[in-house]
C-alpha cells in the first residue's frame, strides 16, 4: 500500500482571494502530491508567483510559496491506495502530462462552465480540480457524483483522513525543517 496526498489551499494571492470572495470557501485550489513532504506536487495554476496567466501545468514549490505568501493556508488529506494505483497513476502523470506540459494551458473558459453546470471537455486544458478528479477517477482511486469538467476544490472537502490542517510554512517546519 501506497499513499497520496490532496492538499486544498489558498495562498493569500489576489487571486485566491477574488476565488475566495466568490466561492465563498476557505480553500480555493487543488493539488494532488505523490509525497508526504509535497515534493511532487502538481495542479493547473499560474505559471508565474505574481501574475495570474498564463496557467497550465505547475508542480507546486510550497517553499517558495511560503517565501511570497507567508500566511497560505493548506489542509491535507491522506489516501491509502493500492501500489498498483500508485504506480498507474505516476505513469499516467509521467507519460501523459509531464511529458507535454508545454502543450498544457489553465481552462479559464472552463471556469464559466462549471458555474452553469454544463459539462464542457477541452483538450489540453483544465483547472485544478478539473485536473485532479480527472486523474483520480481515470486511475481508480476515487470516484464522483459528476463529471470531472464540473467539479470545484470543493468537491474534495469531504474526503476522510486529514492529517494537517493550518499554515503551509507550519506543515513544511514540522515535515521538512523549512
Amino acid at each position: 500500500m501506497k499513499n497520496i496526498y490532496i492538499i486544498v489551499s489558498n495562498s493569500g494571492s489576489l487571486v485566491s482571494k477574488v476565488l475566495k470572495y466568490f466561492t465563498k470557501e476557505e480553500y480555493v485550489h487543488v493539488t494532488i502530491s505523490l509525497d508526504k513532504n509535497l515534493k511532487n506536487a502538481y495542479s493547473f495554476g499560474r505559471k508565474y508567483t505574481y501574475i495570474p496567466l498564463p496557467g497550465g501545468l505547475i508542480n507546486e514549490y510550497y517553499e517558495r510559496r511560503c517565501k511570497h505568501f507567508s500566511k497560505s493556508k493548506i489542509k491535507i488529506y491522506q489516501l491509502n491506495i493500492t501500489n498498483k494505483q500508485y504506480n498507474d497513476l505516476k505513469d499516467d502523470l509521467k507519460n501523459n502530462y509531464i511529458k507535454y506540459k508545454s502543450k498544457y494551458k489553465y481552462n479559464l473558459i472552463g471556469l464559466l462552465y462549471i458555474k452553469r453546470k454544463k459539462i464542457k471537455h477541452r483538450k489540453y486544458h483544465y483547472c485544478c480540480s478539473q485536473f485532479c478528479g480527472k486523474l483520480l477517477s481515470e486511475n481508480g482511486i476515487l470516484s464522483f457524483d459528476k463529471d470531472y469538467s464540473l467539479l470545484e476544490p470543493k468537491d474534495f472537502f469531504n474526503l476522510n483522513n486529514v492529517i494537517y490542517e493550518g499554515t503551509t510554512l507550519d506543515y513544511l517546519s514540522k515535515e521538512k525543517g523549512f
